[in-house]
């Protein structure tokens, strides 16, 4: 099986499932209050736009240095497919953190406060297979990236949309404080 245990599949099913009955909970919880999920506004509209491009170009500039290192000089770092995953974490990250520092992350209607402790979990959610596989010391196989650095990547992406949204709103406080 790919040299996973049954377990790891299992496991990664039951992982899945778990992200899949909480985002159905909190939609439910979120129409039973008679939320909508809003719309974006023109200004947000643009400004994801501008993220979204970005975050393309770097997604292309990170896979052609990938190419450039693996193919041409001949020097993998990564098992196949983690070097994508790695450049595709890098490249959601900058979507994230462009869109939140020009508030076009979240609709007019949502609280951006109310996604801290999702983010949060999702952080935390991460640090036990981190530590898992930084003490069994399986990051890395025969000189190169295995599959089990991803969730350090997931916790580094999502700490830094964490610590980005928080930098955001203090600074929004802080400016609706000198109004």
């Amino acid at each position: 099986m790919n040299g996973k245990s049954l377990e790891w599949y299992v496991g990664f099913a039951v992982g899945m499932l778990i992200v899949i009955v909480v985002i159905a909970l909190i939609r439910g919880l979120a129409r039973r209050r008679g939320e909508t999920p809003g719309e974006y506004d023109e200004r947000q509209q643009a400004n994801r736009g501008v993220a979204n491009q970005r975050a393309y170009m770097t997604l292309l500039v990170t896979l052609m240095i990938n190419a450039v290192v693996c193919g041409v000089l001949e020097q993998q770092w990564a098992k196949p497919g983690v070097d994508t995953f790695v450049c595709i974490f890098i490249s959601i990250g900058v979507f994230i953190v462009n869109c939140i520092m020009h508030d076009a992350y979240f609709t007019v209607n949502q609280a951006p406060r109310r996604y801290l402790w999702i983010i949060g979990v999702v952080v935390a959610c991460q640090i036990p297979a981190t530590v898992m596989h930084a003490v069994e010391g399986s990051f890395v196989e025969d000189g190169l990236l295995t599959v089990h650095i991803l969730p350090p990547c997931c916790l580094i992406l999502f700490g830094i949309v964490l610590i980005t949204l928080l930098i955001k709103l203090r600074r929004d406080k802080a400016e609706e404080c000198e109004e």
